[in-house]
């Protein structure tokens, strides 16, 4: 059933049907005064898609936009949650305002989609339904698909004229949402996006926090979502006014092939950040052996230090039980060895490699010859 409670719903964001004009030659209603409360007993017979009922209410004079509950939710959102509503239809056919909001913006597009009623979803599109509507959160309809997981339901709304690169709330695009992926099956939805962008398209769009959809998926640690970018074309090197590390972020994936990708499409394998951390930095503090051979085949200096005074060897000899664990960071203290990693250097508290080490299989690499 339906209550006040249906609204603390997880949703997401998205754009529209051909600028938010009604399709074909329907002409939606639009609320202009305050509508009528809408009684309990009729709330309950559109939740139940009870149409004779709801017939009767109207037959009698009531008002097909009224509205219920503490964000006073109309008529049609109530009907919007329950998929292929009679009632829903009927309340349009009657007059209803097929984009009219609550307080907080939900119209009832944005519940349909929420509610994955996707009978409703394709009937509320067909009469004018805008996907440009958004939430006070700042969500349209497509960012709500996009960040539950609803494939079918974004795949309508795209074919219906949603925008993969449009404004879905808060500056962001549906892409960026996609990529830093909410849902489980976060790469799925961001190839569906993709199909949608036309090929040649700059998707390196900034939103408001200076980050690209590629930048995104690393940061969430997106691997595939992250192969699926840079196969449309993604640029590793496009990061805004930023100081962003991309393979630092991409070391913490610990796919070897992936940092490969990265650095074929023009990612800087000695970038240092405001830290003066280099990817080698990362790969070795989170243990991941497959990157920082890499990196270290590729040349990547092993005696580099941060602003902390830390080589990749200092990082790599303190590493714990998370990240590349026990075995993990052992391999990279050896590898770094091998390298050429001066086991002598000491960081901005005077501490060597040795002085920092974890674990014991590490202090005898360090004490030994490696």
């Amino acid at each position: 059933m339906w209550t006040a409670c249906s609204f603390g719903l997880i949703a997401a964001c998205g754009s529209g049907n051909a600028g938010g004009e009604p399709a074909g030659n329907q002409t939606a209603n639009t609320v202009t005064e305050r509508p009528a409360e809408l009684p309990a007993a009729v709330r309950l017979a559109i939740e139940e898609d009870d149409v004779a009922a709801l017939r009767e209410y109207l037959d009698g004079g009531g008002d097909p936009n009224a509205i219920t509950g503490e964000r006073n939710a109309p008529a049609m959102q109530v009907g919007a949650i329950r998929d292929d509503s009679k009632c829903m239809r009927l309340l349009l056919e009657r007059g209803a305002d097929v984009n009219q909001p609550d307080d907080a913006g939900w119209t009832p597009l944005a519940f349909a989609v929420a509610f994955h009623a996707n009978g409703n979803v394709r009937y509320l599109l067909d009469h004018g339904a805008r996907q440009s509507a958004v939430t006070e959160e700042g969500w349209s309809a497509l960012r709500i698909a996009v960040m539950r997981g609803l494939l079918d339901t974004a795949e309508l709304l795209l074919e219906s004229g949603a925008e993969p690169l449009g404004s879905a709330g808060g500056a962001d695009t549906p892409l960026h949402v996609g990529a830093r992926g909410a849902s489980d099956n976060s790469p799925e939805v961001t190839k569906l996006l993709l199909r949608y962008i036309e090929t040649g398209t700059d998707i390196d769009v900034l939103n408001d926090r200076k980050t690209t959809p590629l930048m995104e998926a690393l940061m969430a640690r997106k691997s595939q979502t992250v192969r699926l970018l840079l196969e449309a074309g993604a640029d590793p090197t496009v990061h805004g006014d930023r100081d962003f590390p991309v393979l630092w972020h991409a070391a913490r994936c610990d796919d070897a092939v992936l940092f490969g990708m990265l650095i074929e499409a023009g990612a800087d394998p000695n970038y240092h950040d405001h830290e003066n951390r280099t990817p080698l930095h990362a790969a070795a503090e989170f243990g991941v052996s497959a990157v920082l051979e890499e990196l270290l085949v590729g040349g990547a200096d092993p005696n580099a230090q941060d602003s902390n005074g830390d080589t990749p060897l200092h990082l790599a000899a303190q590493g714990e039980e998370s990240g590349g664990g026990k075995v993990g960071f052992a391999k990279c203290v050896k590898l770094l060895l091998g390298h050429g990693a001066d086991r002598s250097i000491k960081n901005n508290e005077r501490k060597t490699p040795l002085d920092v080490a974890y674990w014991l299989d590490v202090e005898v690499l360090l004490k030994n010859d490696g």
